[in-house]
């Protein structure tokens, strides 16, 4: 079973009720509003692999169904779904996002919440402009169970 384990840092964050400080004008999510630490729930993302190259080795390739356990850490977003737009892999130990329309997940390789928090426009706009480096495709295979149930949804409670 996979536990709701956050960093440090993050926990100190959200347990004094902070909220990332940018120009909303500059992302393209807009105002974004964070979860309360006691808010925070873990689910199992359906991870597609639709934009992984076929070289890499899918089994799956080209379809929904690897579930991956998320921490959804924006709980507001002024012009889009906020679910997950940044989130917590307690499995991986890193942060990403989820684009929730598409099923896919990025992460942020080697970021601490403390670089998000220096500069959360270019982690909230990653989903948009990918070019700006700071994030990568998530690679879901061997390590996550994969399922063709088409009866999960996009995002499922971890129970």
């Amino acid at each position: 079973m996979v536990e709701l384990t956050l960093p440090h840092d993050l926990k100190k964050f959200l347990q004094s009720g902070n909220q990332l400080q940018y120009d909303p004008s500059q992302s393209e999510a807009g105002q974004v509003g964070l979860y309360s630490l006691p808010e925070l729930w873990l689910a199992n993302l359906l991870v597609n692999t639709y934009d992984t190259p076929l070289e890499d080795g899918d089994p799956h390739e080209g379809k929904s169904g690897y579930l991956v356990p998320a921490v959804s850490l924006t709980k507001s977003c002024e012009n889009y779904d906020p679910d997950f737009l940044l989130l917590w892999l307690p499995t991986e130990d890193r942060y990403g996002n989820f684009d929730t329309e598409h099923g896919n997940l990025l992460v942020f390789p080697n970021t601490t919440w403390g670089d998000i928090v220096k500069d959360p426009v270019r982690y909230l706009n990653s989903q948009w402009e990918p070019q700006g480096g700071v994030a990568a495709t998530f690679q879901p295979w061997p390590e996550y169970e994969f399922s063709d149930d088409e009866t999960l949804l996009l995002i499922n409670p971890v129970t």
